[in-house]
Formats: C-alpha cells, structure tokens, sequence
C-alpha cells in the first residue's frame, strides 16, 4: 500500500456516519456531482431538496475528512422588510438562517451539529462578510443563490482556495431582487461546458406535499 492509500484510509471513519436521512437515487446522483466538481450548482423549483442534498454532502465531505470545515451562505433578502424584525442587525439575521439549521437538524444529530457551530467546524456567514476571505480545505454552501447578483457572484466564486469547493442552490423563479434580471445565479447555470470543474443538476422530485406542485403549476 503506498503513502498516500495510507492516509486516505486513516482518513476514512472508523465507524458508519449515522444520518437521520436516506437519500433517493436523484439526491445520491446530485451528491456525487458536488463530490466530482470544484463549484457545483443545484437548481430547481420548491420542495426539491436542494439545500437538504448540500447541507448532507457537506457534513459526508468533513467526517470523512475531505474538507476541514462548512461554511453557509444566505444572502439577506426577503419578501418582507427586515426592519420589522426585533432585536439587533445580527439578531435579526439569524432569521434568515432558519432554514439552514433545520436542514442541518433534519440530516444529523442537533446536540453533534450545535457542537460543530460551537467550534466553528460550520461557520454560518452572511455574504457582505465573505469579502476577503479565502475559501481553503473547506466547503461553502451558498444557499438562495437565485438571489445574488452577477457582482456578488463573482465575489463568491473567487473566494475559492485550494482543497475547496463551492455549491450554489436556487431557484430562478423565486427570485426576490429588485431588478431581476440582475441575478447572477442563470448565468452560472449556463456556464456549464465551459468551465471545467464545474457542474449544474437540476433536482426534480418534489419532496413537500403534493399540493405544492400544484400550486406552482398555477403560480
């Protein structure tokens, strides 16, 4: 066995990473996608568990050791105006990563996962605070990222360091910026083919209630 056989093994968990979660056959598919690439790009409507499938692959990429620590992005936009929240701009901000920790609780054990945010082996950042930091042995979930613009983008995807990656989820018909068009998340979707290392997966199945399919095909 060479050097390095040896410390991919001593890297490997000794013992199976027990998740709450089964994964389907798409959501496996959407997993090694985001094993395979540097920036992946998780696209599609509500209900199809793209932050559930990256928030999951993350947590599989830091026990198995293959990254050094999670990093989650959420830009701070709403339908509604944030000035209606209670509390301090850093209180009110923690609404915004809600949905984030219930994925988190929804794939792990919740004592585990508040034990990791605790030592900053997950790191919940909001994106005016990315700026400047280089993204190394790490991956950065950007999530809502249908709601960043080209400018912020660019800004995200150059944090990447080496050792990393980046997965960006969206959906382009749920954008809430004001000029939509500005979104930045379409145009990565279509750079694939360009760009080596990078992928974009659509997910598909709903995993909410039927009505909410129905819902969005009238909406």
């Amino acid at each position: 066995m060479s050097s390095t056989d040896i410390i991919k093994a001593k890297r490997v968990p000794k013992q199976e990473i027990k998740y709450k979660i089964t994964l389907t056959g798409e959501q496996k598919e959407a997993k090694r996608i985001i094993y395979d690439n540097k920036v992946t790009a998780l696209w599609g409507v509500a209900g199809t568990s793209k932050t559930m499938c990256s928030v999951h692959t993350a947590l599989d990429l830091f026990f198995k050791k293959e990254v050094d620590k999670i990093y989650i992005l959420r830009p701070a936009v709403s339908m509604e105006d944030i000035g209606f929240l209670k509390g301090s701009a850093e209180d009110k901000l923690q609404y915004y990563f809600i949905p984030i920790m219930h994925n988190l609780y929804q794939n792990y054990d919740k004592v585990k996962i508040d034990k990791m945010i605790e030592n900053k082996d997950i790191e919940i950042v909001p994106l005016g605070f990315i700026q400047g930091i280089t993204i190394s042995n790490s991956i950065l979930i950007c999530d809502e990222a249908e709601n960043i613009t080209e400018r912020q983008m660019r800004m995200v995807l150059t944090r990447l360091g080496k050792g990393s990656k980046i997965v960006f989820t969206g959906d382009i018909d749920q954008i809430m910026l004001k000029d939509v068009k500005s979104s930045g998340f379409k145009k990565l979707i279509d750079l694939e083919g360009y760009l080596n290392g990078f992928a974009s997966f659509e997910l598909k199945q709903n995993y909410r209630d039927e009505f909410v399919q129905e819902i969005l095909k009238l909406y």
